[in-house]
C-alpha cells in the first residue's frame, strides 16, 4: 500500500510473516510456512528457499545495498542466524546457538553489524544485544525485566527501535536515550528514519491495525481500518 494507507493491494493469500524489502523495491522476502519465499510486486513471480536440513526459517531481513539477506533458525542446536545471497546459491552461518544463541537479527546499513534478541537463564527476560559481523564486540543494549524484541536499525544507522512489553521503543546504538513512543509491536522504520510503522489494536481493541508515528512520538497516525 501507500505510505499512507491507500491503493492497498494483495500480493499473496495466506499465513505469510516478516516482509521485507528488496532495495529496489520490486521484490519482497517474506516467510511462510518455515520456508523462505521471494515475491515480486506483480505477484506473479515467487522464489523458494527451503534447504538447510529441513529446518524452518523465519524472520528475513534483505540488507540495504541488496547483496545478502539475513535469517534465522530458532530452537535448534542447528540452527542460529544464517545469511545468504537473494540467488540462494550462498548460504553461511554466522550465529551457532551453541555459542551465541541469538536470533531474529536485523542488519545494520552497511552491513557491519547485526542487532538481535537473546534470552539466558541467566537474563530476567530477553534482551536486545548488538554484535559486529567479525563476531568479536558484543554490546547488551537492554537489561531489565521487560520482554525486548523485534530490534530494527534505522536507514541512517543512527538509531534502534524496538518492542518492549508491548511498547515501541527507540534508542542509540549505544543503548542510550531509550524512550516510548506508543503501544505497540512489530516496528519497521521509514527509509528516511523520519517515522516507524508499527502494529496495535485499533480505538476501540476490535481489530489489529497499522500505525505511522514519528521518531519524536508526534503526528500519530492510523492507516489501515
Amino acid at each position: 500500500m501507500d505510505f499512507d494507507g491507500n491503493n492497498r493491494k494483495l500480493l499473496l493469500e495466506g499465513n505469510h510473516w516478516s516482509p521485507s524489502w528488496s532495495p529496489d523495491c520490486q521484490w519482497l522476502v517474506f516467510t511462510s510456512a518455515g520456508t523462505l519465499q521471494i515475491i515480486n510486486l506483480n505477484g506473479d513471480s515467487i522464489r523458494t528457499f527451503d534447504g538447510l536440513q529441513d529446518l524452518p526459517l523465519f524472520s528475513p531481513d534483505w540488507s540495504i545495498d541488496g547483496k545478502e539477506i539475513l535469517f534465522s533458525a530458532p530452537l535448534t542446536l542447528d540452527g542460529g542466524v544464517f545469511k545468504m545471497s537473494p540467488d540462494f546459491l550462498y548460504v553461511k552461518r554466522i550465529l551457532n546457538p551453541q555459542t551465541n544463541n541469538g536470533m531474529y537479527a536485523k542488519w545494520s546499513p552497511d552491513r557491519s553489524m547485526i542487532v538481535y534478541e537473546k534470552g539466558s537463564q541467566s537474563f530476567q527476560s530477553v534482551d536486545i544485544f548488538t554484535i559486529d559481523t567479525a563476531l568479536q564486540s558484543e554490546i547488551r543494549l537492554t537489561n531489565d525485566d521487560k520482554d525486548d524484541r523485534d530490534a530494527d536499525w534505522s536507514p541512517n544507522g543512527n538509531l534502534i527501535t524496538w518492542t518492549s512489553n508491548v511498547r515501541i521503543m527507540v534508542m542509540n546504538i549505544d543503548g542510550t536515550e531509550q524512550k516510548v513512543l506508543d503501544y505497540g509491536q512489530y516496528p519497521s522504520w521509514s527509509p528516511k528514519s523520519d517515522y516507524i510503522i508499527y502494529s496495535f489494536a485499533n480505538s476501540d481493541f476490535t481489530k489489529e491495525v497499522l500505525w505511522k508515528i514519528d521518531i519524536d512520538g508526534s503526528d500519530k497516525t492510523q492507516l489501515t481500518f
